[in-house]
């Protein structure tokens, strides 16, 4: 059984909806959005491409076989490799939530 990923993925205010049409094209089951504000100051806002601080924080939980292939193609759709375009990491789930929770969402996401 594949082990799950929260993905986090912080973007230009208003890309939140193009982030939910790009997870159902991923096959992502579970996704979410946010609003954030940065509180980073304006030379670290810079260096990480976030000089706008009204951001969309977009949440999804992926298979791990898929994360390599699901950051890539974000960050392509949403040309990350540009300032300001924003970034996406993930974290493993199961760092994060105890073994019930994580074995619910597998449950859940059909994992």
């Amino acid at each position: 059984m594949d082990k799950l990923s929260l993905m986090i993925a912080m973007l230009p205010r208003g890309m939140g909806a193009e982030f939910e049409h790009f997870s159902v094209s991923c096959g992502i089951v579970f996704s979410t959005i946010t609003m954030g504000r940065g509180t980073a100051g304006g030379e670290m806002l810079e260096w990480l491409g976030l000089a706008d601080r009204d951001k969309d924080v977009c949440f999804a939980i992926i298979p791990d076989s898929i994360k390599g292939k699901t950051l890539s193609a974000l960050a392509s759709h949403f040309m990350m490799d540009k300032i300001g375009n924003g970034i996406a990491f993930t974290i493993p789930l199961s760092s994060i939530a105890e073994k019930e929770v994580y074995e619910a969402v597998k449950g859940f996401i059909g994992g």
